[in-house]
């Protein structure tokens, strides 16, 4: 898995070097911005890189533009777009790229979670100083590393029936205690001498949350697990997280936070969003395995080009046929883009989304939802209910998948790194 790229050995690991990481950002006139903070293998990460996506993040945190809090911050994010370049890199290895339309979409998703119309998330940044393309480069570096690691990794994986088995065997345990939907930041300690600096951004995080500022932004800017998702994790009970998370989360009331917590791999925290009784939970609601397709319309678009469109549209996709099919037909519509949002309970749903694919059959698209020029249709892949109150076999298979790529995927990261030619140059 690992790229035969020559070994450099730093004499100081990043956050040896975070002081000066800092002063750099804090101090250094305009006219040095394009000099190189970091070197990555063939690719260079400027000042001005690393300052826009302090800036970011500041705002991301709800924090005043501070030499001291960037200060704080800058070891951290410079970490970060190291990865994120590692991350691209192998992309262009494997020739995985996304399109612009694809980022669009993820731009288009921030918007709808902020309750924004089209276009005010870009001028919202730009009001603030911030060039939106900060924004799109890590949203594109983001939904690029879901694609490379679910492309590599995901043919590893084989799940047997017994551990199928097993984990429902956890679960029933737990029918009758209460199940919890969370949100999750996770910061990995990848090497013990880390460990003090990634506690401290932490509790920092810790601090912000609780003056208010948004959990799933801050879970997107700094989160090394679920960022593209503004850390969702959905509904979990006994069995299904570690037992020194979940202990804490059963003492949260809904919408407060837990302080960082160590695990064995880093630090996490978490929000709980809502609670109920598992067996309640699990036992109401039926798991429907959605896809999605964006007919994405040009602005220039007239009425009468768009309803071409979506006649063109409707034509081309076989109805009431499987999501595979759909996906095949989607391929030729080249302003069509289908993706697969996965298992969901309609309690996890918008409302608007869960009001349209309740009604649905297996196979069945939905109406479009028109978000500005993007009519989005929902198609049931699949329909499973749930048995004596636990969650079908193959939720509980995606589960234990979804946990073997996070861990899969960590280990893929580590090893570009330990691979690659990093030079911190500030």
């Amino acid at each position: 898995m690992t790229r035969q790229i020559a070994l450099l050995l730093l004499s100081l690991s990043l956050y040896l070097a975070a002081p000066a990481i800092s002063r750099a950002v804090a101090i250094l006139p305009p006219d040095a911005t394009e000099r190189a903070a970091a070197t990555v293998n063939e690719d260079a990460i400027t000042i001005h890189d690393l300052d826009a996506r302090v800036r970011l993040g500041l705002l991301a945190a709800n924090l005043p533009d501070t030499e001291e809090n960037r200060q704080k911050l800058a070891p951290e994010v410079l970490r970060r777009l190291i990865d994120e370049h590692l991350e691209m890199q192998e992309a262009a290895r494997l020739k995985i790229k996304l399109s612009e339309d694809e980022v669009d979409a993820g731009m288009r998703d921030l918007e709808a979670q902020n309750h924004m119309q089209k276009g005010q998330l870009a001028a919202f940044l730009q009001a603030r100083g911030i060039d939106p393309q900060t924004l799109r480069d890590q949203i594109r570096a983001q939904l690029t590393w879901l694609r490379v690691v679910r492309t590599e990794l995901l043919p590893e994986i084989h799940i047997g029936e017994e551990e199928i088995d097993a984990r429902l065997a956890e679960m029933k345990q737990g029918l009758n205690q209460p199940a919890y939907l969370l949100a999750g930041i996770y910061l990995a300690v990848d090497d013990p001498s880390r460990d003090a600096a990634v506690h401290q951004l932490a509790d920092r995080l810790e601090a912000q949350l609780k003056a208010g500022a948004p959990f799933s932004s801050l879970a997107r800017q700094f989160s090394q697990s679920g960022a593209a998702t503004g850390g969702d994790l959905g509904w979990v009970s006994p069995g299904m997280i570690d037992d020194t998370l979940l202990a804490a989360v059963s003492k949260l009331q809904v919408h407060q936070i837990t302080e960082p917590i160590r695990t064995r791999d880093g630090y996490h925290i978490l929000l709980l969003r809502d609670k109920h009784a598992a067996g309640q939970v699990l036992s109401s609601e039926p798991t429907f395995d959605l896809a999605q397709i964006d007919l994405v319309m040009l602005p220039s678009a007239s009425a009468a080009e768009q309803k071409t469109d979506l006649a063109n549209f409707h034509r081309a996709v076989a109805k009431d046929s499987t999501c595979d099919d759909y996906e095949r037909d989607v391929r030729n519509i080249p302003i069509a883009h289908f993706s697969r949002p996965g298992l969901m309970r309609p309690s996890e749903m918008p409302i608007e989304v869960r009001g349209m694919v309740e009604k649905l059959h297996a196979g069945q698209m939905s109406d479009p939802l028109v978000i500005d020029q993007t009519h989005r249709f929902f198609v049931v892949c699949s329909v499973t209910e749930p048995v004596n109150g636990l969650p079908s076999r193959e939720e509980v298979r995606k589960r234990i998948e979804n946990e073997k790529l996070e861990l899969l995927s960590a280990r893929y990261l580590r090893d570009l790194r330990r691979a690659a030619f990093i030079e911190i140059r500030i």
